[in-house]
């Protein structure tokens, strides 16, 4: 189901407190698609990867039990939503809210277009 707002879906992971990733994570952990492409995915863009980009992005994240990673800004979850919507707009993305991807096509030089219903 398509969010009618951009991160409306982030907001509510993890019982509303924002649950980025797991420390440990793989195609098990994810329901729906074909397990080849998410694990291609998975691997294109690594935990410590994804906790350097919101770094980055001036966010840092904590590891709770289980592995969990949140954002150290709780409890204001929004508040890294905002930093991910202004990278975003630095990098120029274009969101769409209440559309569903259907496809995702390379482009040009490490971009990508994805197509939306």
């Amino acid at each position: 189901m398509a969010a009618r707002a951009p991160g409306a879906k982030i907001l509510v992971s993890g019982g509303s407190r924002c649950n980025v990733t797991n420390a440990a994570v793989s195609e098990r952990d994810f329901w729906g698609g074909k397990p080849s492409l998410i694990r291609r995915v998975l691997r294109a863009f690594s935990v410590s990867e994804t906790m350097a980009f919101f770094r980055e992005i001036g966010v840092s994240l904590h590891e709770e039990a289980g592995g969990k990673l949140f954002p150290d800004t709780q409890p204001r979850p929004a508040t890294w939503l905002a930093a991910l919507m202004r990278e975003s707009d630095e990098v120029g993305a274009q969101l769409a809210a209440g559309h569903r991807v259907t496809d995702i096509v390379p482009a040009e030089a490490g971009h990508c277009r994805i197509a939306a219903s």
